[in-house]
């Protein structure tokens, strides 16, 4: 049995910073896209909200997640889990 692949035309690899303001989310830079996989080696748990409503998802630290069936980065909003106001900064691979 072979199991297929999406195939991308197209993909890259950006970084994001939390909020100063530990409450407020940080929206992902725009990028035309089909999924976004964020990387946590933070220290810390983020929490990642999709079209600026709804529960966050958790990223917990030393893990990552892919958010398939985005047109855009930029529908995904970060902050840190703890609502702490320190700013840690991770990274994530954008592909369409």
């Amino acid at each position: 049995m072979s199991k297929t692949h999406p195939q991308m035309e197209s993909g890259g690899n950006a970084s994001f910073q939390t909020s100063a303001t530990g409450t407020a989310f940080t929206a992902l830079a725009a990028q035309a896209c089909t999924q976004v996989t964020v990387c946590n080696d933070t220290g810390t748990k983020l929490e990642v909200q999709q079209d600026g409503a709804g529960t966050a998802f958790r990223v917990h630290d030393n893990s990552y997640y892919t958010f398939f069936g985005l047109r855009n980065a930029s529908q995904l909003a970060v902050r840190r889990a703890d609502a702490g106001n320190v700013q840690v900064t991770a990274t994530y691979r954008w592909e369409a």
